[in-house]
């Protein structure tokens, strides 16, 4: 009996062992998993702000090619404007004044527009892919935390059954 009161206590000694051996090696996969994770996710973050960084950039450029190409636009009409005012009688010089002025006004309330609608845009594009890969991340995360913990419960499944 005795005999079999130290096979006993040494089959339970080896089990013990055995279940710290297999809780280290859980916890060592968390933390590594744990760690894919964090650089994943910091991978994806910096993808994201690089795609941010190139929309602002596109639209910076948009937005030079739209002055560039209304600056020349300008200058064609400004020359027009040139020749039809050697034309145009001094009786009408007063009417083009006015047209002149409400055209720049008209310009200046279509650069503000535009500017403000590429920004607008910007900050929305932004905004979703922040949402989106917040989201993604939180998914991400859920799933891992669900896979984990149903290794833990099948590894303590395990060792109950052991």
């Amino acid at each position: 009996i005795q005999e079999q009161d130290e096979a006993l206590e040494r089959e339970r000694t080896a089990s013990a062992a055995r279940l710290r051996e297999t809780c280290e090696r859980y916890e060592s996969q968390m933390q590594a998993a744990r760690l894919r994770l964090l650089a994943d996710t910091d991978i994806k973050l910096e993808q994201a702000a690089a795609a941010i960084r190139e929309e602002k950039r596109k639209a910076e450029v948009a937005l030079e090619a739209a002055e560039t190409a209304f600056k020349h636009r300008e200058a064609q009409l400004r020359e027009e404007f040139a020749r039809e005012k050697e034309a145009v009688e001094r009786a009408h010089q007063r009417a083009l004044d006015h047209a002149k002025a409400a055209a720049q006004e008209e310009r200046s309330a279509w650069r503000a527009a535009v500017t403000e609608k590429i920004k607008r845009q910007a900050l929305e594009r932004e905004e979703q892919l922040r949402a989106a890969l917040i989201k993604e991340r939180d998914a991400e995360i859920d799933l891992v935390i669900q896979r984990l913990e149903a290794e833990q419960q099948a590894a303590l499944q395990a060792a109950k059954e052991r």
